[in-house]
Formats: C-alpha cells, sequence, structure tokens
C-alpha cells in the first residue's frame, strides 16, 4: 500500500512515545552540562530533536526539552533561564 500523511503522525506519536520512556529511564543519572532543546518557529517536526535529547542525556546532559516550533526570542529567553 500507501502511506499518508496520519499514519506517518501515527508513527511518529509512537516512537515520541517510546524515546520519552528511555529518555525518563536516564533522569537522576544526569550530571552534566543544561543544554535546551527546541526548534525554531516553522519547523513542527520534532522527532529527530528527541533523538538527539536522549542522546544527549544517554551522555549525562541535563535536558531541558523546549519543543518545536518556537520563535527565536523565546528560544533565547529560554536558554538564558537555563542558565
Amino acid at each position: 500500500g500507501r502511506i499518508d500523511a496520519r499514519h506517518e503522525h501515527f508513527a511518529s506519536e509512537v516512537l515520541t512515545d517510546v524515546i520519552h520512556g528511555l529518555r525518563r529511564a536516564e533522569s537522576g543519572r544526569e550530571r552534566g552540562p543544561i543544554v535546551a532543546f527546541g526548534t525554531l518557529s516553522g519547523e513542527r517536526h520534532g522527532l529527530g530533536l528527541q533523538l538527539a535529547a536522549l542522546a544527549a542525556a544517554r551522555l549525562g546532559v541535563r535536558v531541558r526539552m523546549l519543543g518545536v516550533d518556537l520563535p527565536l526570542d523565546e528560544l533565547v529567553a529560554a536558554v538564558k533561564e537555563c542558565g
């Protein structure tokens, strides 16, 4: 068959749930620097962002997930707040 947008969205959501679970398992072990993860306005796809955050968490980075489609000024403000 054919794969449509709804199939891609469903698969992305399932993978995102799995990645969240794996990242939660890393929680409490993170001792490294704080890194904020987000995408700029207009970017609505977050699966790569989630994978990058998981990889960083496994390296001990303290992940601050900001999500997708964030205006630049908001991203800058969040990074400043994270220290």
